[in-house]
This record gives C-alpha cells, sequence and structure tokens, in this order.
C-alpha cells in the first residue's frame, strides 16, 4: 500500500516564484551546499565557488530568477524567510560582488549556465564547485530540483525518509472517510495527528506554520492587488492583478457571488 506521507507544508511552500524548480529548489541547493563546506573545518580564504546549472534551470534560469535563487541560497537564506523585494533586488547589475561564508568572493560571472547535455539523474541539475587560490577542487555536491521545491542530492535515495507509524494510514479519500467514522474524530483532528507524526512538530508549531502560510498568501494578495508595471525577472512580464481589481471594483453593483467576496475583501482590507 502507497500511504500518503506529504505534510501539509510541502503541499503549500512559501517562497519567491515564479517557480518552485528553478527558485525554491536552488535555495534549498546553495544553502545545503555551503552548510557542507561549513562542515569541512577548513579556511577558505582565496577560495571561489562556481555553480553550473543544466536542463531546464540553465535554458530558463536568467528568466526564473535561477541566478538570484542560487545567490539567495549562497546567503544563507531560506524560501521561507527571505524578503521578496531584497530577493528581486539581488544582481541589479552584473557587477555587483557578494561576500558568503568565510568571506568567499561571489560574481554573478560565476553561475556558470551550461548549453552540452549533462547525464544525470534529473534534468534540472545544480552542482556547486568549491575551489582554492590555484583553482584546484576542493569540495563538490550534485543536486537535483525535482519538483515542488523538493530537491535530492547525488547518491540520495528519494524513498529513504519514509515515514513509519502513521496513525492513520491511508491511500484514498475512502479509506481517510472510514478512519473518522472508526474513530469517532473530525477530519481535522484525524489529519492533525497524521501530520505530527510526518512533520515530527508539535501542534503548536503547526498551528504557527499554518498561520504563517495564510499570513504569507495575504501578503502576496495584497502586493500584486497594490503593485503595478514589470515582474521581476527579465521576461517583463505586466502585472494584472491591480488592473483586474479596479475594473472588477468598478461593477460592483452586481452582486454575483464574486462581488459578494470582493466587497468582504475590500471591507476587510480597510480596516
Amino acid at each position: 500500500m502507497s500511504v500518503i506521507e506529504t505534510s501539509i507544508f510541502d503541499l503549500f511552500k512559501i517562497g519567491p516564484g515564479p517557480s518552485s524548480s528553478h527558485t525554491i529548489g536552488p535555495i534549498k541547493a546553495a544553502s545545503r551546499f555551503i552548510e557542507e563546506i561549513k562542515s569541512l573545518g577548513i579556511s577558505f580564504e582565496n577560495h571561489r565557488i562556481k555553480v553550473h546549472l543544466f536542463g531546464s534551470l540553465s535554458a530558463t534560469g536568467k528568466g526564473h530568477g535561477t541566478d538570484r535563487a542560487v545567490l539567495a541560497g549562497l546567503l544563507e537564506n531560506n524560501p521561507e524567510t527571505v524578503d521578496p523585494d531584497w530577493f528581486s533586488k539581488l544582481f541589479s547589475t552584473k557587477n555587483d560582488v557578494y561576500f558568503l561564508t568565510n568571506n568567499i568572493e561571489f560574481r554573478y560571472e560565476n553561475i556558470i549556465f551550461e548549453k552540452q547535455k549533462y547525464v544525470s539523474q534529473h534534468p534540472n541539475t545544480l552542482v556547486f564547485k568549491l575551489l582554492n587560490n590555484f583553482q584546484e577542487l576542493v569540495y563538490e555536491s550534485e543536486f537535483y530540483s525535482v519538483g515542488g521545491g523538493f530537491i535530492l542530492k547525488k547518491g540520495e535515495d528519494k524513498n529513504s525518509k519514509s515515514i513509519k507509524n502513521i496513525p492513520y494510514p491511508y491511500e484514498s479519500f475512502k479509506e481517510l472517510s472510514q478512519h473518522i467514522i472508526k474513530s469517532k474524530q473530525s477530519i481535522i483532528d484525524v489529519l492533525l495527528q497524521n501530520e505530527i507524526a510526518i512533520s515530527g512538530i508539535t501542534v503548536s508549531d503547526i498551528n504557527k506554520k499554518i498561520d504563517a502560510l495564510i499570513s504569507s498568501m495575504l501578503k502576496a494578495v495584497n502586493r500584486g492587488l497594490k503593485t503595478k508595471g514589470e515582474l521581476p525577472g527579465t521576461i517583463k512580464l505586466q502585472r494584472k492583478a491591480s488592473i483586474l481589481f479596479e475594473k472588477a471594483k468598478k461593477n460592483s453593483g452586481s452582486m454575483d457571488s464574486f462581488m459578494i467576496f470582493l466587497n468582504s475583501y475590500c471591507m476587510a482590507a480597510s480596516e
């Protein structure tokens, strides 16, 4: 039986867009690489880090912010707490210089958008290299951004983190319903107990993380409704939310279900 072992925090992720594979995944991979080289316990004076991007990370990474995501991770940020405004300003010019852990200098040219085919487990591949002052390889890690913001390191088994002792295992809604009926609990209580087993955190922390998810969603909506112009990135897409919102408000006399919701939202936002 293939029991559902997905945490709510794997389904709903906080992080900069527009693509979890091209931004959230690379941030996590870069941050993890920094953790790894820190554990080496050596001085990195005059060392350099080079990041090689392959597959769609190379083909569309510039438009999707993969370069900024790599830098954000190397600067030891995580997707959940990185400031979107700060993120969008990274590499404002190609001449910007950043200093990573142990004063390692990092420039835009240290990110290589590879064009040749690279044989790996997944097309979205990132190869991080730590080089000494003689340009000799000191340490290397290969990661795959496998979708949905998940990453996998070369040599890791994606099935190695199987969760045991889920109190209410199910692989269909029918089985979930049977658990609810048999245990005489609500669906919220049943799923909450499963979440505790899967994520390994307390009810209090789960509620705090859910509140953070909702807050992030509301902030994203408000930011979209209030901001005009172009979306960050080289694609030059025009923002549409604020334009559509203004058009909808002008038609507020039509009290269909959407307009009732819109009026309620405007009243709540103004309080």
